[in-house]
Protein backbone atom coordinates (compact mmCIF):
# COMPACT_ATOMS: atom_id res chain seq x y z
CA UNK A 1 0.00 0.00 0.00
CA UNK A 2 2.53 2.38 1.16
CA UNK A 3 4.45 1.31 -2.72
CA UNK A 4 1.18 2.12 -4.45
CA UNK A 5 0.95 5.74 -2.80
CA UNK A 6 4.83 6.23 -3.46
CA UNK A 7 4.10 5.63 -6.76
CA UNK A 8 0.70 7.84 -7.59
CA UNK A 9 2.61 10.65 -5.81
CA UNK A 10 5.94 10.22 -8.40
CA UNK A 11 3.47 10.31 -11.29
CA UNK A 12 1.54 13.18 -9.93
CA UNK A 13 4.94 15.09 -9.64
CA UNK A 14 6.21 14.13 -12.84
CA UNK A 15 2.96 15.86 -14.36
CA UNK A 16 3.76 18.83 -12.60
CA UNK A 17 7.12 19.31 -13.76
CA UNK A 18 5.77 18.55 -17.35
CA UNK A 19 3.11 21.17 -17.40
CA UNK A 20 5.72 23.79 -15.69
CA UNK A 21 8.78 22.92 -18.56
CA UNK A 22 5.76 23.37 -21.34
CA UNK A 23 5.01 27.07 -19.47
CA UNK A 24 7.65 28.48 -19.13
CA UNK A 25 8.87 26.80 -23.06
CA UNK A 26 5.95 29.08 -24.44
CA UNK A 27 6.39 31.98 -22.11
CA UNK A 28 10.09 32.30 -22.04
CA UNK A 29 12.21 32.29 -19.22
CA UNK A 30 12.21 34.01 -15.47
CA UNK A 31 15.50 34.84 -14.63
CA UNK A 32 14.33 37.06 -11.77
CA UNK A 33 11.70 35.19 -9.38
CA UNK A 34 8.44 37.34 -9.68
CA UNK A 35 9.51 39.11 -13.17
CA UNK A 36 7.82 37.35 -15.79
CA UNK A 37 9.83 37.46 -18.90
CA UNK A 38 12.38 40.46 -19.82
CA UNK A 39 9.88 43.25 -18.76
CA UNK A 40 12.50 44.28 -16.13
CA UNK A 41 13.90 46.04 -19.17
CA UNK A 42 12.33 49.13 -21.30
CA UNK A 43 10.69 47.56 -24.47
CA UNK A 44 13.59 48.91 -27.11
CA UNK A 45 16.01 46.71 -25.19
CA UNK A 46 14.08 43.55 -24.83
CA UNK A 47 15.40 40.80 -26.53
CA UNK A 48 12.90 38.66 -29.01
CA UNK A 49 12.83 34.41 -27.30
CA UNK A 50 14.56 31.79 -29.02
CA UNK A 51 12.73 28.90 -29.67
CA UNK A 52 14.17 25.94 -29.98
CA UNK A 53 15.59 25.01 -33.86
CA UNK A 54 12.67 22.45 -33.97
CA UNK A 55 9.81 24.60 -33.47
CA UNK A 56 9.10 28.00 -35.29
CA UNK A 57 9.48 31.19 -33.24
CA UNK A 58 6.73 32.27 -30.51
CA UNK A 59 6.01 35.81 -30.20
CA UNK A 60 3.74 38.71 -29.91
CA UNK A 61 2.76 39.55 -33.36
CA UNK A 62 2.27 42.91 -32.65
CA UNK A 63 6.19 43.42 -31.84
CA UNK A 64 8.93 43.42 -34.87
CA UNK A 65 10.60 39.98 -35.17
CA UNK A 66 13.96 40.08 -36.98
CA UNK A 67 16.85 38.11 -35.25
CA UNK A 68 20.35 39.14 -34.83
CA UNK A 69 23.47 37.54 -36.32
CA UNK A 70 27.29 38.46 -36.68
CA UNK A 71 28.80 39.85 -39.79
CA UNK A 72 29.93 36.95 -41.84
CA UNK A 73 33.60 38.03 -40.57
CA UNK A 74 33.51 38.13 -37.16
CA UNK A 75 34.69 34.61 -36.43
CA UNK A 76 37.77 36.32 -37.47
CA UNK A 77 37.11 39.40 -35.14
CA UNK A 78 39.12 38.02 -32.01
CA UNK A 79 37.66 40.49 -29.84
CA UNK A 80 33.86 40.06 -30.31
CA UNK A 81 31.43 42.32 -32.60
CA UNK A 82 30.81 45.62 -31.08
CA UNK A 83 27.24 45.68 -30.36
CA UNK A 84 26.98 48.82 -32.44
CA UNK A 85 27.95 47.01 -35.49
CA UNK A 86 25.29 44.88 -36.45
CA UNK A 87 23.24 43.70 -39.26
CA UNK A 88 20.10 42.02 -39.65
CA UNK A 89 19.07 38.69 -40.64
CA UNK A 90 15.93 38.22 -42.18
CA UNK A 91 14.52 34.48 -41.19
CA UNK A 92 14.80 31.30 -38.96
CA UNK A 93 17.54 30.61 -37.34
CA UNK A 94 19.56 27.25 -38.77
CA UNK A 95 19.90 24.78 -36.60
CA UNK A 96 22.84 24.64 -33.76
CA UNK A 97 23.27 27.93 -34.29
CA UNK A 98 24.38 28.58 -30.75
CA UNK A 99 26.66 31.59 -31.06
CA UNK A 100 24.08 33.91 -31.60
CA UNK A 101 22.39 35.09 -28.40
CA UNK A 102 19.03 37.15 -27.72
CA UNK A 103 19.19 40.22 -29.73
CA UNK A 104 17.53 43.17 -29.58
CA UNK A 105 14.12 44.25 -31.53
CA UNK A 106 15.24 45.64 -34.71
CA UNK A 107 16.73 49.63 -34.33
CA UNK A 108 14.43 52.39 -34.42
CA UNK A 109 14.77 55.97 -34.25
CA UNK A 110 16.16 56.72 -30.72
CA UNK A 111 18.14 53.52 -30.69
CA UNK A 112 21.48 55.13 -28.88
CA UNK A 113 23.56 52.33 -30.99
CA UNK A 114 22.33 54.03 -34.26
CA UNK A 115 21.75 57.52 -33.33
CA UNK A 116 25.29 57.96 -31.53
CA UNK A 117 27.08 60.61 -33.73
CA UNK A 118 29.91 59.29 -34.58
CA UNK A 119 29.56 55.80 -35.59
CA UNK A 120 29.46 54.41 -38.89
CA UNK A 121 30.18 50.41 -40.22
CA UNK A 122 30.89 49.31 -43.37
CA UNK A 123 29.84 46.27 -42.78
CA UNK A 124 25.83 47.51 -42.80
CA UNK A 125 23.83 46.45 -45.46
CA UNK A 126 23.02 48.71 -48.29
CA UNK A 127 19.31 49.26 -46.79
CA UNK A 128 20.44 50.81 -43.21
CA UNK A 129 21.49 54.34 -43.42
CA UNK A 130 24.77 54.80 -41.88
CA UNK A 131 24.98 57.48 -39.45
CA UNK A 132 28.13 60.47 -40.04
CA UNK A 133 29.42 63.11 -37.42
CA UNK A 134 27.19 65.98 -38.41
CA UNK A 135 29.35 69.12 -39.46
CA UNK A 136 30.60 71.89 -36.91
CA UNK A 137 27.35 74.17 -36.09
CA UNK A 138 27.90 76.98 -37.13
CA UNK A 139 24.78 78.66 -36.16
CA UNK A 140 25.23 77.46 -32.40
CA UNK A 141 27.11 80.15 -31.12
CA UNK A 142 23.95 81.56 -28.76
CA UNK A 143 23.20 77.76 -27.96
CA UNK A 144 23.71 76.48 -24.40
CA UNK A 145 24.50 72.83 -23.72
CA UNK A 146 21.81 71.04 -22.04
CA UNK A 147 19.03 73.13 -22.73
CA UNK A 148 18.58 76.72 -21.70
CA UNK A 149 20.77 78.00 -19.05
CA UNK A 150 20.48 81.68 -17.91
CA UNK A 151 23.75 82.19 -16.50
CA UNK A 152 25.54 81.20 -20.08
CA UNK A 153 23.66 83.86 -21.68
CA UNK A 154 24.99 86.73 -19.97
CA UNK A 155 27.18 89.18 -22.19
CA UNK A 156 30.49 88.89 -21.37
CA UNK A 157 32.55 91.61 -23.91
CA UNK A 158 36.04 90.57 -22.28
CA UNK A 159 37.10 87.01 -22.68
CA UNK A 160 39.50 86.90 -19.87
CA UNK A 161 36.83 88.45 -17.25
CA UNK A 162 34.39 85.88 -18.17
CA UNK A 163 32.96 84.92 -14.89
CA UNK A 164 31.79 81.40 -16.29
CA UNK A 165 34.74 79.79 -15.06
CA UNK A 166 34.88 80.44 -11.94
CA UNK A 167 30.98 79.64 -11.81
CA UNK A 168 32.14 75.90 -12.87
CA UNK A 169 34.90 76.07 -10.39
CA UNK A 170 32.08 77.51 -7.31
CA UNK A 171 30.35 73.78 -7.36
CA UNK A 172 27.68 74.16 -4.22
CA UNK A 173 25.46 72.06 -3.45
CA UNK A 174 22.16 74.01 -3.91
CA UNK A 175 21.85 76.56 -6.83
CA UNK A 176 20.31 80.27 -6.42
CA UNK A 177 16.85 79.87 -8.35
CA UNK A 178 16.17 83.59 -8.57
CA UNK A 179 12.56 85.17 -7.93
CA UNK A 180 10.75 85.74 -11.35
CA UNK A 181 9.34 89.16 -12.45
CA UNK A 182 7.96 89.04 -15.58
CA UNK A 183 10.88 88.29 -18.37
CA UNK A 184 13.85 88.62 -15.73
CA UNK A 185 15.07 87.07 -12.77
CA UNK A 186 16.40 88.74 -9.32
CA UNK A 187 19.40 86.84 -7.45
CA UNK A 188 19.39 89.41 -4.35
CA UNK A 189 21.96 88.58 -1.90
CA UNK A 190 23.52 89.56 1.24
CA UNK A 191 26.27 89.04 3.39
CA UNK A 192 26.72 89.89 7.25
CA UNK A 193 29.76 89.50 9.14
CA UNK A 194 32.81 90.33 11.72
CA UNK A 195 36.47 91.20 10.46
CA UNK A 196 39.57 90.83 12.44
CA UNK A 197 42.36 92.92 11.74
CA UNK A 198 46.11 92.49 13.25
CA UNK A 199 47.46 95.48 11.16
CA UNK A 200 44.95 97.85 9.93
CA UNK A 201 47.61 100.47 8.39
CA UNK A 202 49.90 97.84 6.91
CA UNK A 203 53.20 99.37 8.38
CA UNK A 204 56.10 97.47 9.25
CA UNK A 205 56.19 99.15 12.86
CA UNK A 206 53.59 100.23 15.25
CA UNK A 207 51.23 97.53 14.21
CA UNK A 208 47.30 98.62 14.89
CA UNK A 209 44.61 95.97 15.49
CA UNK A 210 40.59 96.43 15.37
CA UNK A 211 37.89 94.75 14.10
CA UNK A 212 34.66 95.58 11.84
CA UNK A 213 31.53 95.01 11.12
CA UNK A 214 30.82 94.17 6.94
CA UNK A 215 28.23 94.31 4.84
CA UNK A 216 28.25 93.31 1.29
CA UNK A 217 24.56 93.74 -0.08
CA UNK A 218 24.17 92.75 -4.16
CA UNK A 219 21.63 92.25 -6.49
CA UNK A 220 21.76 90.76 -10.03
CA UNK A 221 18.66 91.12 -12.27
CA UNK A 222 19.30 88.69 -15.67
CA UNK A 223 16.79 88.53 -18.77
CA UNK A 224 15.13 85.69 -19.19
CA UNK A 225 15.08 85.14 -23.20
CA UNK A 226 15.92 83.11 -25.73
CA UNK A 227 17.45 85.70 -27.97
CA UNK A 228 19.39 88.83 -26.70
CA UNK A 229 20.24 89.34 -23.28
CA UNK A 230 20.29 92.08 -20.83
CA UNK A 231 21.76 92.22 -17.63
CA UNK A 232 22.56 94.76 -14.53
CA UNK A 233 23.91 94.64 -11.30
CA UNK A 234 23.92 96.36 -8.07
CA UNK A 235 26.62 95.85 -5.40
CA UNK A 236 28.28 97.44 -2.03
CA UNK A 237 30.40 96.77 -0.01
CA UNK A 238 30.56 99.18 3.75
CA UNK A 239 32.82 98.26 7.23
CA UNK A 240 32.20 100.00 10.14
CA UNK A 241 35.74 99.50 12.17
CA UNK A 242 35.39 99.86 16.12
CA UNK A 243 38.35 101.92 16.93
CA UNK A 244 39.72 103.40 13.45
CA UNK A 245 36.55 105.06 11.26
CA UNK A 246 38.98 106.29 8.71
CA UNK A 247 39.66 102.70 7.32
CA UNK A 248 35.97 102.38 6.82
CA UNK A 249 34.86 101.15 3.74
CA UNK A 250 32.68 102.72 1.29
CA UNK A 251 32.45 100.68 -1.99
CA UNK A 252 29.78 100.38 -4.88
CA UNK A 253 29.29 98.71 -8.44
CA UNK A 254 26.54 99.77 -10.83
CA UNK A 255 27.02 97.95 -13.95
CA UNK A 256 24.87 97.57 -16.95
CA UNK A 257 25.72 95.04 -20.05
CA UNK A 258 23.63 93.61 -22.81
CA UNK A 259 23.79 91.33 -25.94
CA UNK A 260 21.96 91.60 -29.15
CA UNK A 261 21.81 88.98 -31.42
CA UNK A 262 22.05 90.45 -35.16
CA UNK A 263 22.18 87.04 -36.83
CA UNK A 264 22.96 83.65 -35.93
CA UNK A 265 26.79 84.41 -36.57
CA UNK A 266 26.54 87.79 -35.58
CA UNK A 267 26.08 90.03 -32.07
CA UNK A 268 26.79 92.72 -30.20
CA UNK A 269 28.19 93.05 -26.70
CA UNK A 270 27.66 96.72 -24.65
CA UNK A 271 28.97 97.20 -21.27
CA UNK A 272 28.66 100.45 -19.17
CA UNK A 273 29.65 100.70 -15.24
CA UNK A 274 30.51 103.00 -12.65
CA UNK A 275 32.75 101.30 -9.91
CA UNK A 276 33.69 103.02 -6.66
CA UNK A 277 36.56 102.22 -3.97
CA UNK A 278 39.18 102.81 -1.71
CA UNK A 279 42.82 102.72 -2.60
CA UNK A 280 44.53 100.30 -0.04
CA UNK A 281 47.40 101.98 1.95
CA UNK A 282 50.40 99.76 0.83
CA UNK A 283 50.17 101.01 -2.90
CA UNK A 284 53.58 102.91 -3.67
CA UNK A 285 51.76 106.45 -5.07
CA UNK A 286 48.97 106.53 -1.97
CA UNK A 287 49.92 109.91 -0.31
CA UNK A 288 51.88 109.43 2.89
CA UNK A 289 50.73 110.09 5.86
CA UNK A 290 47.15 110.47 4.64
CA UNK A 291 44.29 110.73 7.70
CA UNK A 292 42.59 108.51 5.35
CA UNK A 293 42.39 106.81 2.33
CA UNK A 294 41.70 108.04 -1.14
CA UNK A 295 38.55 107.09 -3.43
CA UNK A 296 39.02 105.89 -6.79
CA UNK A 297 36.01 106.43 -9.33
CA UNK A 298 36.21 103.86 -12.35
CA UNK A 299 33.76 104.66 -15.26
CA UNK A 300 33.89 102.27 -18.23
CA UNK A 301 31.78 101.59 -21.24
CA UNK A 302 32.88 98.70 -24.04
CA UNK A 303 31.78 97.58 -27.12
CA UNK A 304 32.58 93.86 -28.73
CA UNK A 305 31.72 92.98 -31.63
CA UNK A 306 31.23 88.80 -32.36
CA UNK A 307 31.22 87.00 -35.87
CA UNK A 308 31.46 83.67 -37.13
CA UNK A 309 33.05 82.34 -40.60
CA UNK A 310 32.35 78.63 -39.16
CA UNK A 311 35.13 77.40 -37.83
CA UNK A 312 36.95 81.03 -37.47
CA UNK A 313 35.46 84.19 -35.56
CA UNK A 314 36.24 87.53 -35.35
CA UNK A 315 36.04 90.19 -32.17
CA UNK A 316 35.89 93.49 -32.31
CA UNK A 317 36.58 94.94 -28.59
CA UNK A 318 36.72 98.90 -27.92
CA UNK A 319 37.09 100.37 -24.30
CA UNK A 320 36.72 103.84 -22.74
CA UNK A 321 37.83 103.84 -19.14
CA UNK A 322 38.79 106.83 -16.68
CA UNK A 323 39.94 106.91 -13.32
CA UNK A 324 40.06 109.51 -11.10
CA UNK A 325 41.44 109.41 -7.59
CA UNK A 326 39.86 111.64 -4.60
CA UNK A 327 42.66 114.06 -3.27
CA UNK A 328 43.21 113.26 0.57
CA UNK A 329 44.48 116.00 3.65
CA UNK A 330 48.07 115.37 4.53
CA UNK A 331 50.29 116.76 6.96
CA UNK A 332 52.05 119.21 3.96
CA UNK A 333 49.06 118.66 1.50
CA UNK A 334 45.18 119.17 1.76
CA UNK A 335 44.82 117.56 -1.69
CA UNK A 336 47.58 115.04 -2.34
CA UNK A 337 46.83 112.28 -5.08
CA UNK A 338 44.64 113.95 -7.70
CA UNK A 339 47.33 114.48 -10.10
CA UNK A 340 46.68 110.78 -10.82
CA UNK A 341 43.54 110.89 -13.02
CA UNK A 342 44.03 109.56 -16.66
CA UNK A 343 41.66 108.20 -19.20
CA UNK A 344 42.70 105.41 -21.28
CA UNK A 345 40.95 104.20 -24.95
CA UNK A 346 41.63 100.64 -26.06
CA UNK A 347 40.95 98.66 -29.58
CA UNK A 348 41.62 95.07 -29.68
CA UNK A 349 41.63 92.41 -32.68
CA UNK A 350 40.90 88.47 -31.90
CA UNK A 351 40.89 85.37 -34.03
CA UNK A 352 39.85 82.17 -32.70
CA UNK A 353 40.11 79.04 -34.62
CA UNK A 354 37.87 76.08 -32.99
CA UNK A 355 38.84 72.84 -33.54
CA UNK A 356 35.75 71.34 -31.15
CA UNK A 357 33.26 73.28 -28.93
CA UNK A 358 35.54 72.90 -25.92
CA UNK A 359 39.07 73.43 -27.60
CA UNK A 360 40.34 76.80 -29.40
CA UNK A 361 43.44 78.45 -30.29
CA UNK A 362 43.56 82.38 -30.74
CA UNK A 363 45.61 85.70 -30.97
CA UNK A 364 45.02 89.04 -30.39
CA UNK A 365 46.27 92.89 -30.83
CA UNK A 366 45.52 95.60 -29.37
CA UNK A 367 46.31 99.06 -29.40
CA UNK A 368 45.61 101.83 -26.34
CA UNK A 369 45.82 105.48 -25.53
CA UNK A 370 46.09 106.75 -21.76
CA UNK A 371 46.03 110.61 -21.30
CA UNK A 372 46.43 112.50 -18.08
CA UNK A 373 44.57 115.33 -17.04
CA UNK A 374 47.73 116.89 -15.41
CA UNK A 375 51.43 116.51 -14.78
CA UNK A 376 52.82 114.93 -11.94
CA UNK A 377 53.21 116.77 -8.98
CA UNK A 378 56.54 115.25 -8.46
CA UNK A 379 58.51 116.15 -11.69
CA UNK A 380 56.22 118.49 -13.62
CA UNK A 381 56.04 115.43 -16.23
CA UNK A 382 52.65 114.44 -18.05
CA UNK A 383 52.71 111.28 -18.30
CA UNK A 384 50.64 110.20 -21.79
CA UNK A 385 51.44 107.35 -23.29
CA UNK A 386 50.56 105.05 -25.92
CA UNK A 387 50.97 101.21 -25.94
CA UNK A 388 51.05 97.98 -27.74
CA UNK A 389 49.64 94.11 -26.15
CA UNK A 390 50.02 90.53 -28.45
CA UNK A 391 48.51 87.35 -26.99
CA UNK A 392 48.69 83.71 -28.67
CA UNK A 393 46.24 81.52 -26.11
CA UNK A 394 44.07 78.69 -25.82
CA UNK A 395 40.30 78.86 -25.03
CA UNK A 396 38.46 75.81 -23.82
CA UNK A 397 35.25 77.32 -23.61
CA UNK A 398 32.74 78.35 -21.40
CA UNK A 399 30.13 75.40 -21.27
CA UNK A 400 32.13 72.65 -20.73
CA UNK A 401 31.88 70.85 -17.54
CA UNK A 402 35.70 69.58 -17.07
CA UNK A 403 37.32 72.50 -17.81
CA UNK A 404 36.26 76.16 -18.90
CA UNK A 405 38.12 78.98 -19.35
CA UNK A 406 41.42 80.49 -21.05
CA UNK A 407 44.77 80.88 -20.86
CA UNK A 408 47.18 83.11 -22.99
CA UNK A 409 51.16 84.33 -23.30
CA UNK A 410 52.16 87.42 -25.12
CA UNK A 411 53.63 90.90 -24.84
CA UNK A 412 53.06 94.54 -23.94
CA UNK A 413 55.01 98.12 -24.70
CA UNK A 414 53.75 101.43 -23.72
CA UNK A 415 55.94 104.26 -24.77
CA UNK A 416 55.80 107.69 -22.62
CA UNK A 417 55.31 110.45 -25.03
CA UNK A 418 58.18 112.91 -23.34
CA UNK A 419 61.61 111.40 -23.74
CA UNK A 420 62.52 111.21 -20.06
CA UNK A 421 60.53 109.18 -19.21
CA UNK A 422 61.51 105.33 -20.22
CA UNK A 423 59.35 102.87 -22.27
CA UNK A 424 57.84 99.78 -19.99
CA UNK A 425 58.05 96.25 -22.01
CA UNK A 426 57.95 92.79 -21.06
CA UNK A 427 56.08 89.45 -21.52
CA UNK A 428 52.22 89.37 -20.21
CA UNK A 429 50.49 86.19 -18.46
CA UNK A 430 46.90 85.87 -18.91
CA UNK A 431 44.83 83.10 -17.66
CA UNK A 432 40.99 82.46 -16.17
CA UNK A 433 40.43 78.71 -16.38
CA UNK A 434 38.56 76.02 -14.02
CA UNK A 435 39.16 72.91 -13.90
CA UNK A 436 36.76 70.42 -12.32
CA UNK A 437 38.89 67.56 -11.10
CA UNK A 438 36.35 65.50 -9.67
CA UNK A 439 32.66 65.92 -8.56
CA UNK A 440 33.94 66.80 -5.38
CA UNK A 441 37.00 69.22 -6.37
CA UNK A 442 37.80 71.85 -8.55
CA UNK A 443 40.91 74.43 -8.99
CA UNK A 444 40.89 77.96 -10.32
CA UNK A 445 44.00 79.41 -11.96
CA UNK A 446 44.09 82.91 -12.29
CA UNK A 447 46.87 85.04 -14.21
CA UNK A 448 46.59 89.11 -14.96
CA UNK A 449 49.41 91.18 -16.49
CA UNK A 450 49.45 94.78 -17.17
CA UNK A 451 51.14 98.28 -16.89
CA UNK A 452 50.45 100.22 -13.88
CA UNK A 453 50.74 103.97 -13.86
CA UNK A 454 52.52 105.79 -10.81
CA UNK A 455 53.82 109.66 -10.71
CA UNK A 456 56.55 108.76 -9.00
CA UNK A 457 59.92 111.27 -9.97
CA UNK A 458 61.38 110.17 -12.93
CA UNK A 459 59.19 106.90 -13.52
CA UNK A 460 56.40 105.93 -16.27
CA UNK A 461 55.10 103.49 -14.31
CA UNK A 462 55.74 99.69 -14.34
CA UNK A 463 55.01 96.42 -14.96
CA UNK A 464 52.49 94.25 -12.97
CA UNK A 465 51.89 90.33 -12.77
CA UNK A 466 49.70 88.29 -10.62
CA UNK A 467 49.10 84.74 -10.79
CA UNK A 468 46.86 82.74 -8.80
CA UNK A 469 45.85 79.40 -7.99
CA UNK A 470 43.16 78.35 -5.69
CA UNK A 471 41.78 74.81 -4.52
CA UNK A 472 37.89 74.00 -3.63
CA UNK A 473 36.71 70.78 -2.24
CA UNK A 474 33.56 68.98 -0.67
CA UNK A 475 34.14 67.22 2.86
CA UNK A 476 30.61 66.64 3.04
CA UNK A 477 27.63 67.52 0.66
CA UNK A 478 27.16 70.68 2.72
CA UNK A 479 30.58 71.25 3.91
CA UNK A 480 32.90 72.97 1.08
CA UNK A 481 36.58 74.19 2.37
CA UNK A 482 38.90 76.78 0.18
CA UNK A 483 42.66 77.28 0.34
CA UNK A 484 44.69 79.21 -1.99
CA UNK A 485 47.48 81.36 -3.21
CA UNK A 486 48.15 84.44 -4.76
CA UNK A 487 51.23 86.30 -5.91
CA UNK A 488 51.74 89.55 -7.34
CA UNK A 489 54.85 91.75 -8.30
CA UNK A 490 55.86 95.08 -10.21
CA UNK A 491 58.55 96.02 -11.51
CA UNK A 492 59.11 99.76 -11.86
CA UNK A 493 60.64 101.71 -14.73
CA UNK A 494 63.12 104.58 -13.96
CA UNK A 495 63.54 104.25 -10.42
CA UNK A 496 65.28 101.28 -7.95
CA UNK A 497 61.68 100.31 -6.95
CA UNK A 498 60.12 96.36 -7.01
CA UNK A 499 57.55 94.95 -4.96
CA UNK A 500 55.70 91.52 -4.29
CA UNK A 501 53.01 90.39 -1.90
CA UNK A 502 52.18 86.85 -1.59
CA UNK A 503 48.82 86.15 0.06
CA UNK A 504 47.60 82.63 1.62
CA UNK A 505 43.56 81.83 1.99
CA UNK A 506 41.79 79.15 3.69
CA UNK A 507 38.14 79.29 4.04
CA UNK A 508 35.02 77.14 4.83
CA UNK A 509 31.20 77.51 4.09
CA UNK A 510 28.69 75.44 5.36
CA UNK A 511 25.19 75.27 4.06
CA UNK A 512 22.36 75.20 6.55
CA UNK A 513 20.00 75.28 3.56
CA UNK A 514 19.61 76.71 -0.32
CA UNK A 515 19.36 80.54 0.66
CA UNK A 516 21.48 80.94 4.04
CA UNK A 517 24.81 79.97 4.42
CA UNK A 518 28.06 80.45 6.93
CA UNK A 519 31.60 81.06 6.10
CA UNK A 520 34.70 81.43 7.67
CA UNK A 521 37.90 83.07 5.62
CA UNK A 522 41.21 83.33 6.92
CA UNK A 523 43.97 85.61 4.96
CA UNK A 524 47.55 86.17 5.28
CA UNK A 525 49.77 88.57 3.31
CA UNK A 526 53.38 88.83 3.43
CA UNK A 527 54.53 92.19 1.70
CA UNK A 528 58.28 92.71 0.24
CA UNK A 529 59.58 95.88 -1.07
CA UNK A 530 63.44 97.20 -2.19
CA UNK A 531 61.94 100.21 0.28
CA UNK A 532 62.54 98.35 3.70
CA UNK A 533 60.09 100.70 5.29
CA UNK A 534 57.59 99.30 2.83
CA UNK A 535 57.53 95.63 4.49
CA UNK A 536 55.43 94.96 6.41
CA UNK A 537 52.96 91.14 7.41
CA UNK A 538 48.96 91.38 7.81
CA UNK A 539 46.25 88.85 9.16
CA UNK A 540 42.46 89.16 8.37
CA UNK A 541 40.13 86.92 9.87
CA UNK A 542 36.13 87.08 8.78
CA UNK A 543 33.28 85.24 10.04
CA UNK A 544 29.76 85.47 8.55
CA UNK A 545 26.35 84.68 7.22
CA UNK A 546 25.07 85.37 3.56
CA UNK A 547 21.51 84.76 2.56
CA UNK A 548 20.48 84.85 -1.11
CA UNK A 549 17.67 83.24 -3.10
Amino acid sequence: MRLLVFALAGLVATGLIAATSSTAEAQGAQPFPGIPGDQRLPQEVRGTPRAPSSSPVETDPGLPQPILEPPPDAAQDPGGRDPGQRRVRRGPPQDGDLADPPGPAEPRDGDPAISQPGRTDDRIPDDIEAVTPPPIDPDGLFRSPGGFDIFQQIAEPEPMLDARPRRLYRFEPFAPVGIKAGKFVLFPEVEAGLAAYDNVFRTTSGRRSDAALELRPSVDVLSNWRTHALAFRLQGRTSFFAEYSSEDQRAALIEARGRLDIARRTNVEGLVSFQLDQETRSTLDSPAGARERSDIETRRAQLTLNHRFNRVSLQLRGALAAFSYGGVETPTVTDAGNDRDYVSREGTVRVSYEFKPTFSVFGETGLNRRIHERPGASDGILRDSSGERYRVGLSTGTSGQVLRGEVSLGYARQRPDDSRLQEISGVIIDANLAWRMSGLTSLLLSARSDVLETTQAGSPGGLSRALGIELRHAFRRHLIGTAGLTYTWQSYKGIQVDESDLTALVGAEYYLNRDVVLYSRLQHTWFDSTIQSRDYEATEARIGVRVRR
